[in-house]
């Protein structure tokens, strides 16, 4: 994925940039000046109670309810949501990662967390994630395609894709610049897709190193997204 690479429609299914840090009570009762700096650029807003579910060894479910607040940029995409422990970036019309326009992926990233770390003065994230979630139209279900694109985990002789019915993939691994998350499969939604899943992440970061960490992160998914797919396919989404 090159700098001012246009992605091209389809292929980027989301892109999620979260950075989490410790719990602070002070969030919800200045939530309204974070929402003053960023208004210029991300002009509407919302309230979310996000419900979920909390399992433990030998105990009955946890029926949790997390508070929140959405911010849609002008143009509709990206979103920043923000929570007491975390903050989350992302978007899903993606066009370019660093490109000279204040709109870029990083630029806006750069822009919410500058106004959040000027607001909430905190010296480390606990954790910095940036994830990047592909998903190809399967054209042609057989192996020559697959392979003409795609270079998959698993051995395609044995096991042909016209006879697979289901295929998922997880794999976490310690890179040199950062640790990774890959996530490979097929989903049926309406057409065959094929996933090629990236979640790159840091630990226990400063706060005034994140760029330095965000460009890790990228190139570090940068390079596996590479290695998984054929030239044949690189050609074809201009990377």
């Amino acid at each position: 994925m090159t700098s001012e690479e246009k992605i091209p429609a389809g292929h980027l299914a989301e892109v999620a940039f979260e950075a989490r840090f410790p719990t602070l009570f002070s969030i919800p009762k200045r939530v309204d000046e974070y929402q003053e700096l960023i208004f210029q650029e991300f002009d509407k807003s919302s309230e979310l109670n996000l419900q979920g579910i909390t399992l433990k060894p030998n105990q009955e479910p946890l029926f949790e309810t997390e508070q929140g607040w959405e911010f849609i940029h002008k143009d509709g995409d990206p979103v920043i949501r923000l929570f007491k422990n975390k903050i989350v970036i992302f978007s899903r019309a993606y066009t370019n990662y660093d490109g000279s326009d204040s709109k870029s992926y990083k630029n806006c990233i750069d822009y919410s967390i500058e106004k959040f770390t000027s607001l909430f003065k905190i010296n480390k994230f606990t954790r910095i994630g940036l994830r990047y979630i592909n998903t190809f139209k399967v054209e042609e279900i057989s192996n020559d395609w697959l392979k003409k694109y795609f270079r998959p985990f698993y051995d395609l002789e044995r096991y042909p894709v016209q006879d697979t019915l289901e295929f998922k993939f997880a794999l976490r691994v310690k890179r040199e610049k950062a640790n990774l998350v890959i996530q490979s499969g097929y989903i049926l939604k309406d057409d065959l897709k094929y996933v090629l899943d990236f979640d790159a992440y840091k630990e226990d970061c400063k706060t005034a190193d994140y760029l330095n960490v965000l460009t890790d992160l990228h190139d570090s998914i940068k390079e596996e997204f590479k290695s998984l797919i054929t030239d044949e396919m690189q050609k074809k989404i201009g990377v």
